[in-house]
């Protein structure tokens, strides 16, 4: 492998490992990952830090824990390391690009990138939502099909720019073909609720039904309202056909880049930031109380140039370790304290090097703190709210989590209760305050992404 190559780092939010048939699923909706996946390194238990965006990334891109420096619901800390800073100070020339308002410069996810860009979709105001009684006309297909009589199309507002307009901005920033060896980094939303494709909302019973499904998923998410068969079933659905979208939107960027030689001496990385949940654990999404595997377990493989090294690892992996592995690749040093160390020697010849005792994933919420451990046998969970009562998990016998055996097995509890105080204590020792930074538009787009009630 060239000293200097290379590298592309796509991230898909919300993709869960059963998807695709690499990696044991049975769905046929990601062929062109699939292949990518086939002819790359695969790591099959690679585990997030977190269960939903804000708290994944700041352990993929910085590779620090969730809860470290302030924690990851304000800014993101400038006391936390940046790995890309550190890339861009070796040489390398650093592009962003994101269309999700968690990773955006108003939470200062720019830092250390030679080129940012921040995607943002045209959002049209609808008025009628805000209007008493709008929100029904806005569910009944008669009312659109009524409107589009006279041109009119009130689909629900495009919260995040789809993988068409990130390919393009993608292709746009390498076309110019840096001089220095890049790094480049792009975050794909599609797979992210709502699941629907705005390209595809035109007939009436289609936009009616997209109003039905975001003011349903809202009711369970946030007032514990009881979901359907029927209505789980249309938003996997939905949630399968946004990730075909997506899988051929990628094999499109490929071949332009490919064709353009733009992927010569390029190592791609794909890894999910977190998975999504359908009832899995009796709720939608990807909700912050959830670190079972469903969310926590997710997609990650390597492509190297010149089809090698590739195959299978079945070790348990970190996303902490992305931008160490990225670092030692590229030949370059951090210039800050990183908690996860390069995944290079799995393809080197020294696999046993990096074995792993545990994987610590949380949820940092001041007054409801989280923390799960994984081994690869065993999986504990522990809450502030009841610090008590944990939950342990066979992993081997038990893959769903569903059977609490911590009152069975309290010498392993002991050992895995002592890791998270241990981690506990890592976060009081970089604890700080740190600015919160949101904003009346970005509150508007998540609240539509479904995080703000």
């Amino acid at each position: 492998m060239p000293d200097r190559p290379n590298v592309i780092l796509l991230t898909i939010d919300a993709l869960r490992l059963d998807t695709m048939a690499t990696f044991g699923g049975s769905g046929t909706f990601t062929p062109n990952l699939d292949r990518l996946a086939a002819e790359s390194l695969r790591f099959t238990q690679a585990i997030s830090g977190g269960s939903w965006t804000q708290a994944a990334f700041p352990v993929i891109l910085t590779s620090s824990h969730a809860g470290q420096y302030g924690g990851c619901l304000g800014a993101l800390s400038p006391s936390r390391p940046s790995p890309i800073a550190s890339l861009e100070a070796c040489g390398y020339h650093t592009i962003g690009i994101s269309s999700n308002p968690w990773l955006s410069r108003y939470r200062k996810y720019h830092r250390g990138f030679t080129v940012f860009r921040d995607l943002q979709p045209v959002r049209r105001p609808i008025l009628l939502r805000r209007v008493r009684g709008g929100q029904t006309l806005l569910r009944t297909p008669v009312f659109h099909r009524a409107i589009s009589t006279f041109g009119f199309r009130l689909a629900p507002p495009k919260v995040y720019s789809a993988a068409p307009e990130i390919g393009e901005a993608i292709f746009s920033t390498l076309s110019s073909k840096p001089e220095r060896p890049y790094f480049l980094w792009a975050h794909y939303m599609d797979t992210h609720w709502p699941y629907h494709l705005d390209h595809a909302l035109v007939k009436p019973e289609e936009i009616a039904g997209a109003w039905r499904d975001i003011a349903q998923f809202h009711d369970e998410s946030w007032n514990g309202f009881v979901t359907t068969p029927d209505q789980l079933e249309r938003y996997k659905q939905l949630y399968n056909r946004a990730l075909q979208f997506l899988d051929n939107q990628i094999r499109l960027l490929i071949e332009k880049l490919q064709e353009a030689g733009l992927l010569e001496n390029t190592v791609l990385m794909i890894l999910a930031d977190h998975g999504e949940e359908f009832l899995d654990h009796g709720q939608l999404g990807h909700l912050e109380n959830n670190l079972h595997d469903e969310i926590l377990r997710v997609p990650f493989f390597i492509r190297f140039p010149d089809g090698g090294p590739a195959g299978t690892f079945e070790g348990q992996v970190r996303l902490l370790d992305v931008m160490p592995t990225v670092l030692d690749l590229c030949g370059c040093q951090s210039e800050g304290r990183l908690e996860g160390r390069s995944l290079a020697p799995i393809w080197s010849g020294a696999p046993e090097t990096y074995h792993l005792e545990y994987v610590i994933a949380e949820r940092p919420r001041p007054d409801e703190r989280m923390i799960a451990v994984r081994t690869e046998g065993y999986k504990y969970i522990w809450r502030l709210e009841a610090p008590q009562q944990p939950s342990l998990y066979d992993l081997s016998s038990d893959p769903l989590e569903k059977e609490n055996l911590a009152g069975r097995m309290p010498d392993l509890a002991t050992r895995m209760q002592a890791i998270v105080d241990a981690h506990l204590d890592l976060i009081r020792e970089t604890d700080e305050d740190v600015e919160d930074v949101e904003g009346e538009r970005l509150d508007e787009r998540l609240r539509d992404l479904g995080y703000l009630a």
